[in-house]
């Protein structure tokens, strides 16, 4: 498994979805260090988001 692939596991379990690169590639391997957040959300949301993203890669 990828670091973006656990990377998002783990923020699944914080309750903030994200979608590792590999999930969105054209060009296979070109995103395997990137991981997506869903810009369609209101920006709170987005703010409250990172913010537990933020802690708990604290």
């Amino acid at each position: 498994m990828r670091s973006t692939e656990r990377f998002a596991a783990r923020a699944a379990d914080a309750g903030v979805p994200v979608a590792p690169g590999p999930a969105s590639e054209v060009i296979p391997g070109a995103g395997a260090e990137y991981f997506r957040l869903p810009f369609c959300l209101p920006p709170e949301d987005m703010r409250l988001g990172v913010k537990m993203l933020a802690e708990r890669a604290a």
